[in-house]
């Protein structure tokens, strides 16, 4: 749809956050000194560059349209949306943490119907170990 609309804001805001990632698909085998040095010369001059925009495009766009909400998000965050070019550990995103809480959420669900209290918290328990054990490369279910 995207492409439809070469010169559409939504289309420069889009092609802003494949620039990001672009680098950091380059990024991945470095360590976490090499990465920030990276951000430092790469990511954060076109961080700049996303917001100064942002700015720019914000004053043109109307505030409740779809638009004009993500660009107040990005306005209001950029706190937190920066905080990758501050350390070379920090992940430009939260997918990992998102993919390791998603069984959670689906326990949430089964955790209703444990007999007791202390059944639901012996569940939660062994569930953080799993993904704590996963998260470390390890096979938790290997014997």
């Amino acid at each position: 749809m995207l492409r439809e609309k070469k010169n559409s804001p939504e289309a420069k805001g889009y092609d802003f956050c494949n620039a990001l990632f672009e680098i950091e698909r380059r990024a991945e085998k470095m360590s976490p000194e090499e990465r920030h040095e990276l951000r430092q010369q790469e990511s954060k001059p076109l961080a700049a560059q996303f917001f100064e925009w942002a700015v720019q495009q914000s004053d043109k766009t109307l505030p409740k349209s779809l638009l004009g909400t993500a660009l107040q998000y990005a306005l209001n965050q950029k706190k937190y949306l920066c905080s990758f070019l501050e350390d070379g550990r920090i992940e430009l995103s939260n997918n990992r943490a998102e993919r390791s809480i998603k069984p959670f959420v689906i326990g949430r669900k089964n955790w209703l119907f444990c007999n007791t209290p202390a059944g639901a918290k012996s569940s939660a328990v062994l569930y953080g170990i799993i993904v704590t054990a996963k998260e470390n490369g390890l096979i938790p279910y290997a014997i």
